[in-house]
């Protein structure tokens, strides 16, 4: 039976919610059979009773995330062997870190080994992505949320990488809370009547608008919205924007957020910035798998 040794090195993030599980094991599901034909193919190749070691290695400097995913698809190809990890999900490593070690036969490990550093690659990037932006805020009490462009099927795994590297996952709206888009406006009617229809159905308190203006926001304001997200403010105007609400009125910026003014941002006293690209991966991390001589 293939075993999970992890000695004394525990995941914070652990254990995982239901609906995330399910989708962990949605991910590596689908990842195998995505590389059915190439796996059966290759296994012919190696004796079935080849042992080998390999060690996963991180090339850069990163956040390490995604041994959950790891774990599941290893446990799900061998069945006999263990996993060895030597770092945190979580934490800061450096280039050349060794990551972790698997035994076990060379025919389950070697034709899944671009799964493995597939998955530490996008859920380290994510993570990493994110750790930079939370850096810059670490001082203020603005909170970090993303607006995912997600990869489709990939969400929940998005949110989970925000959520290693430091950030929140797109939480910003509950089961019972709506969003009006700004694009969406116009076709309801305007803010006014949007936000009317809103709250035939929901308490003031679920209803979240989207402006694209300060004459939006006041309209918003005037109509008794508790949260506004301000969408491509300038600096200038998210000042406007705070001395309006004065603080009873919950505001968010997204768009036009990058590294370079997020620090600024957060320094106004904005209680949430929504930072729509720290899961672009402008940069891939990236690991690399190495085998010892066996």
């Amino acid at each position: 039976m293939f075993s999970i040794l992890k000695s004394d090195l525990v995941n914070p993030f652990e254990p995982l919610g239901e609906t995330l599980k399910q989708a962990l094991d949605d991910n590596v599901h689908q990842s195998l059979i995505e590389r059915q034909s190439n796996n059966s193919k290759t296994k012919i190749f190696f004796d079935p009773d080849q042992q080998v070691i390999a060690n996963v290695i991180a090339d850069e400097d990163c956040v390490f995330c995604g041994a959950p995913w790891v774990d599941s698809l290893i446990q799900k190809v061998s069945e006999e062997g263990f996993i060895q990890w030597h770092v945190v999900e979580g934490t800061m490593i450096l280039a050349g870190s060794k990551v972790c070690t698997l035994h076990g036969k060379a025919k389950d490990i070697l034709p899944n080994e671009k799964i493995i550093l597939n998955f530490l690659c996008l859920l380290s990037s994510i993570a990493t992505d994110t750790r930079a932006y939370v850096d810059l805020i670490s001082d203020t009490s603005t909170a970090l949320y993303y607006d995912y462009v997600d990869i489709p099927g990939l969400a929940l795994v998005q949110d989970y990488a925000v959520r290693v590297g430091g950030g929140h996952g797109y939480s910003t709206l509950g089961h019972d809370d709506i969003l009006l888009l700004n694009h969406h406006l116009r076709m309801i009617g305007g803010v006014s009547a949007a936000i009317e229809k809103a709250f035939r159905l929901y308490p003031a308190d679920f209803v979240k608008i989207e402006v694209a203006s300060l004459s939006e926001l006041e309209e918003a304001i005037q109509m008794g919205v508790k949260q506004v997200r301000l969408k491509d403010f300038s600096l200038e105007k998210i000042e406007k924007a705070l001395e309006l609400t004065q603080g009873k009125v919950l505001l968010e910026v997204c768009g036009s957020v990058y590294l370079k003014n997020i620090s600024q941002i957060a320094q106004m006293g904005i209680s949430r910035i929504i930072a729509d690209d720290c899961d672009k991966n402008k940069h891939r991390v990236k690991y690399s798998l190495w085998y010892e001589n066996t």
